[in-house]
């Protein structure tokens, strides 16, 4: 305005810019002009960190009121799993989404409310899951990982033993194939490591194929004499 001649003394505002506009008392000329920026909106997750797939709870607060939100990682829209996708009368939220295929390390989760942007940081942990999880030998097994480096080679080890490498997609993510090894009945460590050291162990079980039970021969059948 060229003049300031309204207004309350005391506003609730929400996030965005603002003009602050200085005066003499009893004069209506405005005589300076200053812009002020207020970041709204406050956000937690939970957890801060895990495997790819990890359900992430986001909660929100003093954002404007009954606004879509949007939550990308990394720069790219996520579902919103479960929970709010709109804020409530209050500002605030909370919404759950599943952490997407991604290399180990640091990703930003943004949610965007009208045009207020906040950011938190999730760190991706490797994992590997294997399958079957028990078996006798040469029982072809397949472990599959996911948040691993990217485009690297893993190597996967059946009791510290090397079985198979592997070269991870731009994802960290990859899956292995091998036969299980000869060895006794029990529990063995099964462990997956890439160039950088990310790595993650699992168990599996070797059995050893029960031995049959024997047939038992047939009673024989007592003769029948005739009689005179």
């Amino acid at each position: 305005p060229e003049v300031l001649d309204d207004g309350d003394d005391e506003e609730d505002v929400t996030g965005g810019t603002y003009y602050v506009y200085v005066g003499h008392y009893g004069y209506p000329d405005i005589r300076a002009v200053a812009e002020f920026t207020i970041i709204a909106g406050e956000m937690t997750i939970d957890p801060e960190e895990g495997p790819v797939a990890t359900e992430v709870e986001i909660t929100g607060s003093d954002f404007s009121s009954d606004e879509d939100i949007t939550i990308e990682y990394d720069g790219v829209d996520v579902d919103i799993a479960d929970g709010d996708d709109e804020t409530d009368s209050d500002g605030e939220f909370a919404s759950f989404i599943l952490i997407p295929e991604s290399t180990a390390g640091d990703h930003t989760i943004t949610v965007t409310v009208a045009s207020n942007e906040v950011e938190a940081e999730f760190t991706v942990e490797s994992e590997i899951i294997v399958s079957p999880t028990s078996g006798e030998a040469d029982t072809t097994l397949t472990v599959s990982g996911t948040g691993f480096g990217r485009r690297e080679d893993v190597v996967v080890y059946f009791n510290s033993a090397g079985m198979a490498t592997v070269t991870t997609d731009s994802q960290g993510s990859f899956d292995a194939t091998f036969s299980v090894p000869e060895f006794e009945e029990g529990i063995y460590d099964i462990e997956a490591e890439d160039e950088d050291g990310n790595l993650d162990t699992a168990k599996f079980t070797v059995t050893v194929p029960s031995s049959p039970t024997p047939t038992p021969a047939p009673s024989p059948t007592p003769a029948r004499l005739n009689q005179p």
